[in-house]
């Protein structure tokens, strides 16, 4: 199975916290079972110095990075509001590439990537699953903010999943 995984920091970012850890543990199991593994993520300030070992190069969406088996791409980002991104090469990557895709793995909320890259999944008809890791509720800062994004995009982006992944209880 051709898999993307969605999501907004990956490695070698782990400030960003735990779900880096996480999406990567994921990504390389899936690549040791055979299945084909990339990750779509923003460039948080990417390079080929801080590859960590990684097989690092540029790429026509940013930077582009190889690690047991995972691809990983690092779309180029116009600017940042915490950690929110603004990724204009997404739409061009899904034109040119999410086809080749069997299914998108959306993880975590309250980004741009995600509600971008579903659109896409919507209208070309790529099944995607959407794992919040503790995000769907807003429960702590900017409680307005996010009940404003789930208003402009994480309804849709729920709505159009074919599954959700509910990692605890105050999630439903």
């Amino acid at each position: 199975m051709r898999v993307l995984m969605a999501v907004q920091s990956y490695f070698p970012f782990q400030d960003r916290g735990g779900p880096v850890v996480k999406v990567r543990a994921l990504a390389r199991g899936l690549a040791r079972r055979q299945h084909q593994v990339a990750v779509l993520t923003a460039d948080l300030g990417f390079s080929a110095r801080n590859g960590y070992g990684m097989n690092v190069g540029r790429c026509r969406w940013g930077w582009r990075a190889e690690e047991d088996g995972v691809e990983a791409i690092y779309l180029s980002s116009l600017g940042h509001y915490r950690a929110l991104t603004l990724n204009p090469r997404v739409v061009g990557f899904c034109g040119a590439s999410l086809r080749q895709f069997d299914l998108v793995h959306f993880l975590g909320l309250y980004d741009l990537l995600g509600p971008a890259v579903s659109y896409f999944c919507r209208r070309r008809r790529i099944p995607y699953l959407v794992e919040p890791m503790g995000m769907y509720r807003p429960i702590v800062r900017s409680l307005r903010l996010k009940r404003l994004y789930h208003l402009l995009f994480g309804d849709q982006l729920i709505r159009g999943a074919r599954f959700l992944i509910a990692t605890s209880e105050r999630e439903w």
